[in-house]
């Protein structure tokens, strides 16, 4: 077994014993054998811990970490898990997630003959049991030999266009790290260090989103998921602060505006559904991040976007008084 890895595969790890073999064996069956497997057990109560233990007795290049206290999300189980990092690169993988037998000696060797931060596989999402549901991201133009900077690969990961699911360099990744305040902060990570990468390169080779997994955290609404507005905010002043054209904040704006409306939305539909406690938590977070928002329009932008949402914050502290 390797003992200076090439890369590191993170998989933040939380009661997820339904899954973790397939993905853990799906890994093992690699073309690329010089990596590493970084599992971080948030606390699981069911049998993860002991599957992770049961594959690294058999194989030294699985490891398993666990936190002391609960993180609660995938981004602190990154961020927890970078200090015992050893690759050269880093990949993340979710604990139901697959990739394609070549996916990691594909990714490797494009990033060794260009130089490239970061390599870009396919992204299909997955539905195991349901192929037609299948999706998937290639790159633009399906050409496989562009070459982008850093900045121009930003303005198409933003919606998604290039997806966040990329080989990167470790040096890049533990230079800008991670902010696990807020649930997506591994969003906004993976825009940013897309941003500061020297040049963005494409392979042709899948990695495997699980959308089929009815336990993930994104699968279920809860107040937390509301943080992910303002990781968009996060993302208004980061594009302002690259002086990235207007038009192109005006675009991201208008999409925050409507997320605020969306999880509005989101709320009023699972009002009856939602303790009372989670309840009142959503409101709070839905205010502060319309509040933030609010402040940058006022700021940076014009008062008729503001004014809509300053609506919103009237109209939803009038129905939080009625919890």
């Amino acid at each position: 077994m390797t003992t200076n890895p090439k890369i590191t595969i993170i998989i933040p790890v939380y009661n997820g014993a339904v899954f973790l073999e397939k993905t853990l064996n799906n890994i093992l069956q690699s073309t690329f054998k010089s990596y590493e497997v970084i599992c971080i057990d948030d606390l699981s109560t069911d049998e993860s811990k002991n599957i992770i233990k049961k594959y690294s007795q058999k194989d030294s290049r699985i490891k398993l970490y666990t936190r002391e206290t609960k993180g609660g999300t995938a981004v602190k189980g990154i961020k927890f898990g970078l200090q015992f990092a050893n690759g050269d690169y880093y990949f993340f993988m979710s604990q139901d997630d697959l990739i394609d037998q070549d996916c990691l000696e594909k990714l490797y060797n494009k990033a060794i003959e260009t130089g490239a931060d970061a390599v870009v596989p396919n992204c299909q999402f997955y539905y195991e049991k349901d192929k037609e549901s299948n999706k998937t991201i290639f790159p633009p133009n399906l050409n496989y030999d562009l070459v982008l900077p850093g900045r121009e690969a930003f303005k198409m990961i933003m919606p998604w266009d290039i997806h966040g699911f990329y080989l990167r360099k470790m040096d890049l990744v533990k230079k800008y790290g991670f902010d696990d305040t807020y649930l997506t902060g591994c969003e906004y990570a993976s825009r940013e260090h897309m941003f500061y990468s020297n040049k963005v390169v494409f392979v042709n080779t899948t990695f495997y989103y699980r959308q089929d997994n009815s336990q993930a955290i994104t699968k279920n609404f809860k107040a937390i998921i509301l943080e992910d507005i303002i990781i968009y905010i996060k993302l208004l002043n980061f594009i302002k602060k690259q002086k990235f054209e207007h038009a192109f904040l005006k675009k991201w704006v208008k999409h925050t505006l409507n997320l605020i409306k969306f999880y509005k939305k989101a709320i009023k539909q699972n009002y009856n559904k939602l303790p009372k406690n989670e309840l009142k938590l959503a409101f709070d977070k839905l205010q502060y991040a319309t509040s933030i928002f609010i402040i940058f329009t006022l700021k940076n932008f014009n008062f008729i976007i503001a004014l809509k949402a300053i609506k919103i914050y009237i109209q939803n502290k009038h129905e939080e008084s009625n919890l």
